[in-house]
């Protein structure tokens, strides 16, 4: 439940961000922050005599127009989320908080479970691309594989809970094989996402796909290949294929 003083704070954003931008129009009866799975949110009017949303604003001030106190809103509803996540009956990834002029209001909460896996799906692909550009920049450290580097398939391997990237660089005079730790260069500013260790992210990524939250979105697994095209300087095309083989 969002606290009453907290709650005062989106409805005087409600009234304060509609009086900047819209008061020569219709009275405002209702107010509605939408939040979506992203936990991003905007803000809605509904005027006296209709029913349809006459006012879009998005919280970071992009849209038609900025919201009155966007950082301290967002910053309850994150933290309303966070203390209901704490409990699987009250977790939730949407939602709508009503306020009205009159100082009342009201919210309801749901859990999508098919936008939550959306999400999980998309950083397990944005995680894999990243991987390949950093297994791209880890190449820059064999001079016999740059500056003439065209391909690789990258191969994989767990041994004693690290991960071994191993496979054949293919460069404009000869194919060079190489197997390296990925741990050995690892530099998580490098990837735009929150990655404390590869070796741990990559035992997260298996489980996710096979055992847990998107097991059946990908079929079962324990290879992993990056295949990885150089299109110019710390840049490459990366495709990912998940193999099962059988005598691991």
């Amino acid at each position: 439940m969002i606290q009453e003083k907290e709650m005062k704070i989106l409805i005087e954003s409600a009234t304060n961000t509609f009086n900047k931008y819209a008061k020569n129009t219709k009275k405002w009866v209702r107010a509605i922050y939408r939040i979506n799975e992203y936990l991003d949110y905007s803000l809605f009017y509904v005027y006296e005599g209709g029913e349809n949303p006459s006012i879009l604003l998005n919280e970071d001030g992009t849209g038609i127009y900025g919201i009155e106190n966007a950082n301290e809103i967002k910053s309850i509803i994150n933290n309303h989320r966070i203390l209901c996540c704490k409990d699987i009956s009250t977790k939730w990834n949407k939602g709508n908080i009503t306020v009205y002029p009159n100082g009342e209001y009201e919210s309801s909460f749901i859990w999508d479970n098919e936008a939550n896996l959306d999400i999980l799906n998309d950083q397990v692909w944005a995680f894999l691309h990243y991987l390949g550009e950093y297994l791209e920049n880890c190449f820059l450290d064999f001079p016999n594989i740059y500056p003439d580097w065209i391909s690789s398939d990258v191969k994989l391997i767990s041994k004693s809970g690290k991960y071994f990237a191993e496979g054949i660089a293919i460069n404009k005079t000869s194919q060079v094989p190489f197997n390296f730790a990925l741990s050995d260069n690892f530099n998580a500013d490098y990837f735009q996402m929150q990655v404390e260790s590869l070796d741990k992210e990559l035992d997260y990524l298996w489980k996710s796909t096979n055992t847990a939250e998107l097991k059946e979105r990908f079929k079962p697994w324990n290879a992993l290949i990056l295949h990885l095209e150089y299109l110019r300087y710390f840049d490459a095309e990366v495709y990912t294929e998940f193999i099962f083989e059988e005598n691991t």
